[in-house]
């Protein structure tokens, strides 16, 4: 028995798109996409700077995150947007 053309086109369409759906799904959860940014304060000499203040500000839309580097000199920011950066850090000792 031969399927006529209309029918034999929807269960073909149906079937690629079932096959493109399933392939596809995994992807969908990846939508909200974030990251992270850690780094070291540290001056001329490699000495590392403790509680300088650090700034964050996406280039596409101009937010800005502040944070403080710990007793180490280490700062993180968390669960960025995925996003272009750039930072600066600050010291008052520092010259």
């Amino acid at each position: 028995m031969r399927l006529p053309f209309g029918c034999l086109f929807h269960f073909l369409c149906g079937g690629i798109l079932s096959v493109t759906l399933l392939i596809t799904m995994p992807a969908f959860g990846q939508g909200a996409s974030t990251g992270a940014i850690r780094g070291t304060v540290v001056d001329a000499l490699g000495r590392r700077i403790v509680g300088a203040p650090i700034a964050l500000v996406n280039k596409a839309t101009g937010f800005r995150y502040s944070a403080r580097s710990d007793k180490e000199g280490v700062f993180q920011f968390q669960l960025l947007p995925a996003g272009d950066y750039y930072a600066r850090a600050s010291s008052s000792g520092s010259r």
